[in-house]
């Protein structure tokens, strides 16, 4: 699995308190995988996880995950992630490891 940490953020407002949890990976190219997670993982989570089973399991030979920022082309053994601007550049990571990584992030 690729080398990553978590970090909790405690956003406060108030008397309301906001935790979010943010994905750091070791090496900087995967700056979009981390914001996929926290960002479209975060509002779309249960959408994502049934692209990505589908595919895994082989229901479906690709998938096309639209977000609110990035994008996310799945195949069974990859997954390419980029922003509307493929000049800020892209993410690609193996579709099996994407899946691990998001329910890990999710359990903490």
């Amino acid at each position: 699995m690729l080398e990553h940490r978590y970090r909790v953020l405690e956003l406060k407002n108030g008397e309301h308190t906001r935790r979010k949890v943010l994905i750091d990976f070791a090496e900087e190219r995967y700056e979009l995988l981390s914001q996929f997670i926290e960002e479209e993982g975060a509002q779309f989570s249960s959408e994502i996880m049934d692209l990505l089973d589908a595919v895994l399991e082989g229901r479906e030979p690709s998938a096309v995950f639209r977000g609110n920022l990035l994008s996310a082309y799945l195949t069974g053994s990859q997954t390419v992630i980029c922003t509307d601007a493929p000049e800020e550049g892209v993410c690609a990571v193996p579709t099996v490891e994407l899946k691990e990584l998001l329910a890990e992030w999710q359990a903490q």
